[in-house]
């Protein structure tokens, strides 16, 4: 299969037109896309699994957890030994229910983010699981209340924070397999899925609309920031008057670099996830723009030096967020 160098300049507009169209519906047919850029199906499918196979991008299945029975979000914050940080991290990836951890220089050693179903299940697993590991690391923890916005896009612009919280959707046995289903192959078509589950066309067919429609779950398309000249990553833990919080989240939302903005309960009010080409324009972003938002009070940045885990799955284990290859 032939790869990528690791440079912006090994695409051609074909390409880029391509991962563009994918960023905003990564499900779309060969044949549609093939339509939109000028050329045929077979060259569209060669080039997406090209894209793929090189880890230019990830196509993956997004879930709404809390649709689906997931209400505690737990972002925690560590301080570990010298010498302890990457067994931690490699330890805690192995964990199923942890979804993010990353090596950050900054307030913590390492962050990472976690799934339970409630409060009882929190307190019951988290010293378990977690606590476990962790030992005589110093942990500090948020709950994350709301994401108001969730993006991977590099050359779009896209929100897939979850459009409503969903507290009152309740999934049936096939809405269940038709989303495990999709974990594995995101971009199966529907006769492809009832043939792996085991469910009929017609069925099939109707739990993805429904589950597509009311945005239950997302086919994304996940670039590759470093790929397209983003190297520089960056959390900023923010700290802000009452006053002034939605009038600074519905600010975080419009900016290009900034990618996840969560409301958070616990020492900071407001976590900003955001992509930069290098530490200088993070700098700016940090110092210039957001610590000159009105109401902030403090703020604290993240730099993330490397990533152990990034899943979007709720039910497959995965790691680094890769999928199995499409069908």
């Amino acid at each position: 299969m032939e790869s990528f160098e690791n440079s912006r300049t090994a695409l051609d507009e074909l390409d880029t037109r391509l991962v563009k169209e994918l960023e905003q519906d990564a499900r779309v047919s060969y044949a549609t896309l093939a339509s939109k850029l000028g050329t045929s199906p077979p060259t569209v499918r060669r080039r997406l699994n090209r894209l793929v196979d090189s880890g230019v991008i990830l196509i993956g299945t997004l879930s709404d957890h809390v649709a689906l029975g997931y209400r505690i979000l737990v972002v925690f914050g560590i301080n570990a030994a010298p010498g302890t940080v990457n067994t931690i991290a490699g330890q805690l990836a192995s964990i199923n229910r942890t979804k993010y951890i990353c090596l950050t220089a900054g307030r913590y050693d390492i962050l990472a983010v976690a799934l339970f179903r409630s409060p009882e299940e929190y307190m019951r697993l988290f010293p378990v699981e977690i606590g476990s590991i962790l030992g005589n690391a110093r942990v500090e923890i948020m709950l994350s209340a709301r994401s108001i916005k969730r993006s991977w896009s590099v050359l779009t612009h896209t929100n897939h924070a979850p459009a409503s919280s969903h507290l009152d959707f309740t999934p049936t046995d096939l809405d269940l397999s038709v989303i495990k289903g999709l974990e594995k192959f995101p971009r199966a078509s529907v006769k492809e899925l009832a043939e792996v589950i085991g469910g009929s066309v017609s069925s099939v067919r109707f739990s993805l609309s429904k589950l597509y429609d009311q945005e239950i779950v997302r086919t994304i398309c996940i670039p590759d920031p470093a790929f397209f000249g983003y190297t520089t990553s960056g959390i900023t833990l923010i700290k802000v008057h009452p006053s002034n919080l939605k009038t600074l989240t519905d600010e975080l939302k419009r900016r290009p670099p900034v990618k996840l903005v969560s409301l958070t309960f616990g020492a900071f009010d407001c976590m900003v996830w955001s992509f930069h080409q290098n530490t200088s324009e993070m700098h700016n972003f940090v110092a210039q723009d957001l610590g000159n938002m009105p109401g902030v009070i403090h703020y604290e940045t993240l730099v993330v030096l490397s990533r152990k885990k990034r899943s979007f799955t709720i039910f497959r284990e995965t790691q680094d967020g890769m999928n199995d290859r499409e069908l």
